[in-house]
């Protein structure tokens, strides 16, 4: 082979490997991404929503509270019956029954109440999950980011052993996050003016 061949033949290889170098290079270079974090449990708790929801659970506590009372009062003016009559008697082993049955009545009536209560609560924070996260995923796409973490407290670590300490470590989602990529204040003030507009 000819000197000039050769010498054509390593150019081309040369402009080949730089070829291979750019689109290899291209291909490993990471698009900057938009990172913002958001406190959830802030969220959850500046919620006019969950405010809302909160004071509707305290008041059905209350008036379940009064019901109670009242049922208890039925049992108790059936007690009071049954010490004065005597025991053995038809009479008092009707009214020991009757007094059976209340007692149970009212013990399960309690336990469905707090049933529903707790299913009422487990609804509505599921439904507020939902309604934070859209929330996110909107803010998140008219500001232009592309990744919304959870950020959290940061609390002292307290534990008594390595293992504890390690697993607080490993429960931390952000470790550091500049202020001006903080969503949470935005998604409050969103979400309450949503809430404020559907009233």
């Amino acid at each position: 082979m000819k000197l000039g061949h050769v010498t054509m033949l390593l150019a081309a290889l040369a402009v080949v490997g730089m070829g291979w170098t750019a689109v290899r290079g291209q291909a490993g270079q990471a698009t900057p991404t938009a990172v913002a974090v958001v406190d959830v449990e802030q969220v959850f708790q500046s919620l006019k929503a969950q405010t809302e929801f909160e004071a509707d659970i305290q008041r059905q506590r209350e008036a379940l509270a009064q019901e109670a009372q009242s049922k208890q009062a039925s049992a108790q003016a059936i007690q009071d019956d049954l010490e004065m009559l005597t025991a053995g008697t038809p009479a008092y082993d009707e009214k020991q029954a009757q007094l059976e049955r209340a007692a149970i009545d009212l013990q399960v009536w309690q336990r469905y109440e707090e049933v529903k209560l707790a299913r009422q609560a487990q609804t509505q924070i599921e439904r507020l999950y939902r309604d934070v996260v859209d929330a996110i995923e909107r803010i998140a796409t008219e500001s232009g980011y592309d990744v919304v973490l959870l950020e959290q407290e940061r609390e002292s670590l307290q534990a008594e052993n390595i293992q504890q300490l390690l697993g607080q470590i490993g429960t931390r989602k952000v470790l550091f996050a500049a202020s001006k990529v903080d969503l949470t204040d935005t998604v409050i003030r969103r979400m309450n003016n949503e809430f404020d507009a559907a009233r």
